[in-house]
């Protein structure tokens, strides 16, 4: 399995082509403590191998924001504001 380590905005992802397919993309998005990584040993590979193009973000605010008291608070939102 190929895949790319790219950004778009400040926004760090892996990038994984499928080659010559009508498939949609799918993006993935891991949980709080994590990053994109977690998707690659076995999600990445896969849903490449089956004709989709995939994306995994990096979510990497999450360490940054200090005003935020429990697990409960992150949104999406949360990471894009950082």
């Amino acid at each position: 399995m190929a895949y790319q380590e790219l950004s778009y905005k400040g926004v760090e992802y892996l990038y994984a082509a499928a080659d010559n397919s009508d498939k949609p993309p799918i993006v993935l998005v891991h949980g709080a403590y994590l990053d994109a990584f977690i998707w690659r040993p076995n999600f990445l590979g896969y849903f490449q191998q089956q004709g989709h193009s995939v994306y995994a973000i990096h979510l990497k605010k999450q360490a940054t924001v200090s005003n935020i008291k429990t697990l409960f608070s992150y949104s999406l939102l949360t990471y894009a504001k950082g």
